[in-house]
This record gives C-alpha cells, sequence and structure tokens, in this order.
C-alpha cells in the first residue's frame, strides 16, 4: 500500500506522455525490485501492443534495437494480456507457451502482465518480471492491478491534456497560419510559406502541395518540404490524374484520409519519403474549381486523425482563396509590368536590331572577302557547284590548272556546257569538262549517301590531276552545295611512277640470283654434295633464313608493284573461309607454339560463302595472324573470330600482345611504315605486309582496320562481302 501511495503521488502531477512512462516503469523497479519493468500501449489502428518503456539497461537496449511491437491477442503474454483484458501470472516461462524471450532479458524466469483499462476499454499493458520461478504471488497480483489502475488514469490523463494543449496549439497555429498566407503577394511565397507553418506548426512528416494542370491532366508539385521537397521540385515532379491518392483527389475532389497506407491500393511509394507510414490528402477548391491538392504525411502508423483533416479543411479554403488571389495579382502586375516595358524598349529594341543586322552585314562582307582572298590566293583550284551542277565559283588557280575560262563557265549548268562544247571550247577543254562532271556527279552521289568527302584522280593531257569533293549544306536536310579542290600531283605521281619501275625492276633482279642461291642452300642442306659438321650447318641455315627473308622482300616488292600499276588481277569466285581459316592456321600453329602462345578459332558451322580470290585471302590472313604472334609474348593469346554482320563475312584477328599507339594506328596502313616500338625493331620487316593487306581487301570490296590499346594488345578486323550479296550486284 505504501508502494502504491508512493508511486500515485509521484505520477499524477506528471502531465508529459513520455516523461510520465519512463518514471512509471523506474519507480516500481526501484520500489518493488523487480528484474525487469515494462509498459506497452495498444495502437488501435495497428491493433498492436507497442513498447513505449522499459527499467534500467534492458529498456535502453530494447529502444536502442528499434523498440518491440506485439500482435495484440496473438504474440507472446502482452499480447495475450492487451486481447483479453486479464492479468496473466506464469512462475515458469519454460512452461508457459505465450512466452516470448527476448535477448535483451535472458535471465526471466517468472512474468506477471495486467491489463491497464480505461473503463472497459484496454489502453496498454504493465509486464514485470523476475529472475527467479515462482517469485510472484496472488498478492502481487493484486497489488499490480491496483498500480495498473493508477497508471492507467495517469497515462489517459497525460494523453488528455497532451490532446488538449495540441488542440489548442493548433487552433492557434490555425489562425497564425491564416494570418501569415493571406499576407503573400506571390504564389511561390505563398506555397513556401503554407508547406513549412504546417509542417513546424503541427509537426507532420512531411508537406507537399500540387497544382492542378487540366489540359495536360496532370498534378504538378509546386513547393514541398525539406530536402525531399527541394529535389522534387527541381526534377518537375508530377503525378497523372487518376493515380495514386494525389492523383485522385485531384480527379475526384474529396478529401482522402489514410491511416496506414500499407492498406491503401491506390498509394504510390516514394524513395525520397521512405518513412511514410499515414498520408492525408486534401483538395483546394474555389467553388467548385479544383486548383490543387494538400498532402501531408506522417511517419506514424495512425498518425494521422480525423481531427487533422477537420483542420486540414478548413485550412484548404483558405489556401485556395489565397492562391487565387496572388494567381490575380500576379497576373495584374505582370500585364501592367509588360505594358510599360513595351511601351519602353520598343524604340530600343528596333535600335539595336538595326545595328545588329548592319554590324553582320560588316562582319558578313568582311568575312567573305576574307574567304575570297584566300580562295584566289592559293596554289590549289577551287570550285564551288550548286545543287543543280552549276558553278558559282571559279578562283584562278582552278582556271589555269582545268584551261577553263572564268567568263564562259560560271553560272552555267556543266551539263550545258557540255551540249555547247564543239562551239566554245577546244578539245581539250571539252575532255576537261565532261572529266570534272563525271568526278562531281560520282562524287555528289556518294556524298548525298552520307559520305563527308569523297575523292578522285584523273588526267588531263599529261597532268595528272586530284579532286576532294565536300558539302556544303544550305538548310538541315536539304540541298547542299559541293565544293571541289583540284591539286596538280603530276610530278608526285612521276615520282610514284619511277620509285614503282624501280621497284619492279629491283625484284624482277634479285629474284634469280636469289632464288639461285635458296636452290643451292636447300642441296647443301640436303647433303647431296657431302656431309658437315653441325657449325657448317648452322652456317647454311642462317644462309637459309636470310635468303627465305630476302625473296620475301621481293616478293612484297612485286606486290607494291602490280597494285600500283594496276596489273594485279585477282581470281574471284565463292570460297567457304572456314576452310581457309583451317588452313592458315595448319600451315603457322608450329611457329605459334614454338613461340608457346596460345590460340583459339571462333568459326560458326553454317557461315555463309564469300566472294574472293583464294589465294590472296589466304595471304591476308597469313599476314594477320604471323604479326600477332611475332608481337605478342610467350603464354600471351591469339584469338581468330568470324562472324555474318550484314551484307559481309567479317574476320578478327585478336592478341594480348605489344599493342599500338594511337598516332602509330592513323599511319599503320602506309607503306613501308613500322611503329617505333623496341619489340617492332627486334622483328625484321618491311613494312610492306600491312599495305598490301589493305589493297587486297579494298579490291574485294571490303575494308580493313585496327583496334588497339598500347600495352593491353590489338585486335586486326576486315570484311568480305557475302558471295550471294556480291553475284546480286553483279547482275543488277
Amino acid at each position: 500500500l505504501e508502494a502504491i501511495a508512493e508511486l500515485g503521488r509521484h505520477i499524477t502531477s506528471i502531465l508529459d506522455l513520455d516523461e510520465l512512462l519512463s518514471q512509471i516503469v523506474e519507480l516500481i523497479h526501484h520500489i518493488l525490485s523487480y528484474y525487469q519493468v515494462h509498459v506497452f500501449l495498444v495502437d488501435e489502428v495497428s491493433k498492436e501492443a507497442i513498447f513505449r518503456a522499459g527499467s534500467g539497461e534492458a529498456g535502453r537496449l530494447i529502444e536502442e534495437q528499434g523498440g518491440l511491437r506485439l500482435k495484440v491477442g496473438e504474440q507472446g503474454i502482452v499480447g495475450w494480456v492487451a486481447g483479453a483484458g486479464q492479468s496473466l501470472l506464469a512462475n515458469d516461462v519454460s512452461q508457459e507457451p505465450r512466452y516470448m524471450p527476448h535477448e535483451a532479458l535472458p535471465a526471466t524466469r517468472s512474468e506477471l502482465a495486467v491489463p491497464l483499462k480505461i473503463g472497459r476499454r484496454v489502453i496498454g499493458v504493465l509486464d514485470v518480471q523476475s529472475d527467479e520461478l515462482n517469485a510472484f504471488d496472488q498478492d502481487d497480483v493484486a497489488v499490480l492491478q491496483t498500480l495498473g489502475d493508477q497508471v492507467a488514469i495517469a497515462i489517459e490523463n497525460a494523453r488528455l491534456f497532451e490532446e488538449t494543449h495540441q488542440r489548442t496549439l493548433q487552433l492557434e497555429t490555425l489562425v497564425g497560419v491564416s494570418r501569415r498566407i493571406t499576407s503573400a503577394l506571390t504564389l511561390d511565397e505563398l506555397l513556401h510559406q503554407v508547406v513549412h507553418l504546417i509542417q513546424q506548426s503541427f509537426g507532420y512528416y512531411h508537406v507537399h502541395v500540387y497544382l492542378a494542370d487540366a489540359e495536360a491532366g496532370y498534378m504538378i508539385l509546386r513547393e514541398g518540404t525539406g530536402e525531399p521537397g527541394r529535389i522534387m521540385k527541381g526534377r518537375g515532379h508530377r503525378i497523372k490524374m487518376g493515380e495514386g491518392l494525389v492523383g485522385h483527389v485531384g480527379q475526384r475532389g474529396e478529401v482522402v484520409l489514410t491511416p496506414d497506407v500499407s492498406q491503401e491500393p491506390r498509394w504510390l511509394s516514394n524513395p525520397l519519403l521512405p518513412a511514410t507510414k499515414a498520408e492525408l490528402t486534401v483538395p483546394l477548391k474555389l467553388g467548385d474549381e479544383l486548383l490543387g491538392v494538400l498532402d501531408v504525411q506522417s511517419d506514424q502508423v495512425g498518425g494521422l486523425t480525423e481531427e487533422d483533416m477537420a483542420l486540414l479543411e478548413g485550412l484548404a479554403g483558405q489556401i485556395a482563396v489565397a492562391i487565387a488571389n496572388t494567381r490575380l495579382f500576379e497576373q495584374t502586375q505582370a500585364y501592367a509590368h509588360e505594358l510599360e516595358e513595351h511601351k519602353a524598349t520598343l524604340e530600343e529594341r528596333v535600335r539595336e536590331r538595326t545595328e545588329e543586322l548592319a554590324a553582320a552585314l560588316r562582319h558578313q562582307k568582311i568575312e567573305a572577302d576574307k574567304t575570297r582572298a584566300i580562295v584566289e590566293g592559293i596554289a590549289d583550284g577551287v570550285m564551288v557547284f550548286d545543287a543543280n551542277h552549276k558553278v558559282i565559283m571559279v578562283n584562278p588557280a582552278a582556271e589555269r590548272m582545268l584551261n577553263l575560262p572564268v567568263p564562259i563557265v560560271l553560272g552555267q549548268d556543266m551539263r550545258d556546257l557540255i551540249e555547247e562544247a564543239d562551239e566554245a571550247f577546244d578539245r581539250e577543254s571539252t575532255l576537261t569538262i565532261l572529266t570534272v562532271l563525271s568526278a562531281l556527279v560520282g562524287s555528289r552521289e556518294r556524298l548525298e549517301a552520307g559520305e563527308p568527302l569523297t575523292q578522285t584522280r584523273f588526267q588531263i593531257g599529261e597532268r595528272t590531276i586530284t579532286a576532294s569533293f565536300t558539302p556544303v549544306a544550305l538548310t538541315d536536310g536539304g540541298p547542299f552545295n559541293v565544293v571541289a579542290v583540284f591539286r596538280d600531283i603530276t610530278k608526285e605521281a612521276e615520282i610514284d611512277r619511277m620509285k614503282s619501275e624501280f621497284l619492279s625492276m629491283a625484284a624482277h633482279e634479285l629474284r634469280a640470283p636469289m632464288t639461285s642461291i635458296k636452290g643451292y642452300s636447300d642441296m647443301l642442306l640436303l647433303g647431296l654434295a657431302g656431309e658437315y659438321d653441325e657449325r657448317q650447318k648452322q652456317f647454311l641455315h642462317t644462309i637459309k633464313a636470310n635468303v627465305d627473308r630476302v625473296l620475301e622482300m621481293v616478293n612484297e616488292f612485286s606486290e607494291i608493284s602490280r597494285l600500283e600499276t594496276g596489273t594485279l588481277r585477282l581470281d574471284i569466285k565463292p570460297l567457304h573461309l572456314d576452310k581457309l581459316v583451317s588452313e592458315v592456321v595448319v600451315s603457322l600453329r608450329p611457329e605459334i607454339e614454338a613461340k608457346k602462345v596460345n590460340l583459339t578459332v571462333n568459326v560458326p558451322p553454317d557461315l555463309p560463302e564469300v566472294w574472293g580470290d583464294r589465294t590472296r585471302i589466304i595471304q591476308v590472313l597469313t599476314n594477320l595472324v604471323t604479326n600477332a604472334y611475332k608481337y605478342t609474348p610467350k603464354e600471351g593469346q591469339i584469338t581468330i573470330t568470324v562472324q555474318w554482320v550484314d551484307d559481309s563475312v567479317q574476320v578478327d584477328v585478336a592478341d594480348t600482345g605489344i599493342g599500338i599507339a594511337p598516332q602509330d594506328q592513323e599511319k599503320l596502313f602506309t607503306r613501308f611504315f613500322r611503329a617505333d616500338h623496341p619489340e617492332v625493331r627486334r622483328v625484321a620487316g618491311t613494312g610492306l605486309g600491312l599495305s598490301i593487306a589493305k589493297s587486297i581487301v579494298e579490291m574485294h570490296g571490303g575494308r580493313i582496320w585496327v583496334e588497339s590499346q598500347l600495352g593491353e594488345g590489338s585486335t586486326f578486323s576486315f570484311t568480305l562481302p557475302l558471295a550471294d550479296y556480291a553475284q546480286r550486284g553483279l547482275d543488277k
């Protein structure tokens, strides 16, 4: 009785609920010396008994672990008492099936729980535990029930005080919010004040205001509290009419209170608001017109009630009026400002625009004069043609180089000039016009297909001319002019011809003695002139290896000469590329295995035939695979992959070798080029192999390229047309 009286004296004066519950458990724990004391309060919405206070270290530990929630009538002794409204004594919890152990209370042996009731309504459970068996008797039950009655009354009083105090604050806040929002003059200022005042005043987890865009059919977020509101507003967050709680209220114009969003199928989760447990969505209406939606959220199940709904519905009407007033004010201000600005700036705009146009014209004339001076002064010939082949510019160099009189050709259609050639030009000029027109027509077709630049070479008498054609767009996707740049490369062509003749002659003169030396060295190695000791044999092998290398160089010189003179002929026919790959792999596998390099071949079984010269394709494959194993270190990897791509077959030879620097990749397929790398210098070569391979592939109508990372390896790829596709093209 003294304990009950002492507890009553302490708790009757405490009106803060959290402080009250903390004092209750500590006082009971101290006065009655129980092992552990807990207070659970019942949540009517979730139907759970929720841990609110616990004594000592165990109580603190349970709170740090996120508390404890027990289903009423289902979980543990406390859950059963909350559901039945009756006390439950378990003097040996190991024999009580309803007992639920907890890691924070390992020593519990006995447990006594009594309901906290107001009338017939259970508002919570007072639970005490002992670390001894048979620790409680009926006297303890009676004492705890008496304490429970006092605790229940104190809790209810604290709740009523808190609700009354909160209601008073809410009404005071409602008046303050109303006064503040009616003083806002701009919509942004108004909505910013609305969401932040409501959140600060009522302690909501989050507050949003959406405005309706009836034409687009969306609710547009215009303001929100905190960092989530700032992010969502910055992203232009919006919700379609009819979707989610906001969209539903925006479409129906009716308030929706959702005490537990997990039970509401229309609720849309938001990763920026992970703690939302309850939501209240209120329409902002002016008469029958829906202006927007006020959306508030709580981080507690049941955290929003009918009182919140009544409070915010009253506030929503004032917010709607304030929105309409600020919009009208902003529209009036904008209209007045626009009229004033229009009057003040119209003359200034006209003056500025006139000056801009005059400056633009002056600048345009200056740039045109600069361009014309540059074009007329350069050594290369330049002609510009419009979309109808009409000549719209010829520089002096082009006039001299092509022997075309500017006064006659300027402004004329090249096709008309052909018809008038007999009367206006001599035979050489007529042939020049025909040649330029042919190059122009062919280049325009390729430019229209998307090529950024086309080049061609032609003869005018004894001179060799190169022409580069570039498109100049007039409008996006429309017709374009063509700029042609002509260069006289007669001297360069003559040097190339002499070089080719020299290479051909050198190859011819070297082939006979080298063949003879190779033959005799082979016979000596076969022992036809007698036996030799190991040293002599080594000398003979060295002679043979060097002769083979010279013959390889002779063959490459010969190939280059034939390619440049156009005398190399291809024996084109359908080929099974898988067989050619196998043949090359078989021939090179001894050298690859001798270097201890791994080789993988990926060729699909259903590969279609390609169009090509068997000998030349083997030559290209051999060159690429040989380069791969020469520049790949021991235990490296070479992978040959063949695949069908569109109207061609693509071959990839990948290695894990030394790789090629970006600046070297640009020159890799030019004659006599070898990369500046120590490993490259250690391997003999002429720098002609890849140049020959490129010419052979392009003669087949394919293309060859490289992708490489220095120090990581390279992939050389080339394509060959499908036999069926190439044959259809020839037939056409």
